[in-house]
């Protein structure tokens, strides 16, 4: 793959659907749980970070560069504050892990999904008058073995979805799904 410039690729909005199925700490299917839409999302941002090693030698050169300690964050503002996405914020994921599902909407032609593996959501509730937004974050875990949503077996992908399945193949974090606008 070569980068290039792409008219098709530049996006204003994203596609707006957030949704949350409770799993394992190992991303695996919890029986009987199916997916927690988030509702309506005024904005969102991913932050995949890896922090940046380095040393120097005595004369003050610097000799190392190396990656660090990898970082994965979504947070966002909902707009949404009914007592269903309250209580599940404040309390239902307190101990928990999540799969997270993401639908961002068409880039270049093609329907663009992100799963997040293994999740966990931070407990958070913030509602500040005149706007009533909710801010939500999630940290976003390593996985050991590969993992899947919407396969024989896996976590239901939610019925909105555009791609088949997805997978997350075994020591990464999430997917990125392109699939063709039909």
């Amino acid at each position: 793959m070569a980068l290039a410039k792409d008219k098709g690729a530049i996006k204003t909005f994203s596609g707006g659907v957030w949704s949350a199925i409770e799993v394992t700490d190992s991303g695996a299917i919890k029986t009987g749980e199916s997916q927690n839409d988030l509702g309506y999302v005024k904005s969102s941002t991913l932050r995949d970070e890896t922090e940046e090693l380095t040393d120097f030698d005595e004369s003050g050169s610097q000799v190392v560069s190396e990656d660090g300690n990898r970082t994965i964050k979504v947070t966002g503002l909902l707009m949404q504050t009914d007592k269903e996405l309250v209580d599940f914020l404040k309390e239902t994921v307190r101990g928990k892990f999540y799969m997270i599902y993401h639908y961002d909407g068409v880039n270049n032609g093609k329907y663009q999904e992100y799963v997040f593996g293994i999740c966990k959501i931070k407990p958070l509730v913030e509602i500040a008058s005149g706007t009533k937004r909710i801010p939500f974050e999630f940290t976003v875990l390593k996985n050991e073995a590969a993992i899947g949503m919407g396969g024989t077996g896996e976590p239901a992908a939610p019925s909105s979805k555009k791609a088949t399945s997805f997978d997350i193949s075994a020591g990464l974090y999430y997917s990125v799904t392109e699939t063709a606008v039909t």
